[in-house]
């Protein structure tokens, strides 16, 4: 979505795939959370039980005991996600927006449906990568081994490095 442009629509699917490796996080560290999660679609008990565990404050908190750093990114990037217009704000839509006044004074707001080169581009897929890096960080934390045999931390250190 990025490399076409889209760049307020690929903030809703950045802040998607942010908090799903959240949840992979919070679910990895508690398998009766693994439970619960599978079997929400049985009841209407099941769906509250949901809820009731799979809140953002917990996610964050359970995130933060294991990785102080890792959270305070994870906040970060989500704030700016939301900025950028994961969720329908001001700034997030006067990026997509030019306002221009004619010569007879009318005022004209145009959207923006797809972005070219330039400073928002290059920011949106800066935070694609920053979101890749936070989910990839995620997933060392709960399977390190896997990690070491991969090499997929080394190759991640080296990323963590440029962005």
């Amino acid at each position: 979505m990025v490399a076409a442009g889209q760049l307020i629509e690929a903030s809703a699917v950045l802040r998607l795939s942010l908090e799903q490796a959240a949840y992979g996080h919070y679910i990895a560290r508690d398998e009766n959370r693994y439970e619960v999660w599978m079997r929400r679609g049985e009841s209407e008990a099941a769906r509250k039980a949901v809820r009731t565990e799979f809140q953002a404050r917990k996610i964050f908190n359970v995130l933060k005991s294991d990785d102080t750093t890792l959270a305070a990114i994870y906040d970060k990037l989500y704030e700016k996600l939301i900025d950028a217009g994961a969720h329908p704000n001001e700034f997030g839509a006067m990026l997509s927006t030019t306002v221009a006044e004619s010569e007879k004074g009318d005022m004209s707001f145009d959207t923006i449906y797809l972005h070219q080169n330039g400073v928002p581009l290059d920011y949106w897929f800066r935070l694609c990568a920053q979101v890749g890096i936070w989910a990839l960080r995620a997933a060392d934390l709960v399977y390190p081994e896997r990690s070491k045999l991969t090499r997929a931390r080394y190759d991640l250190d080296a990323l963590i490095a440029r962005y």
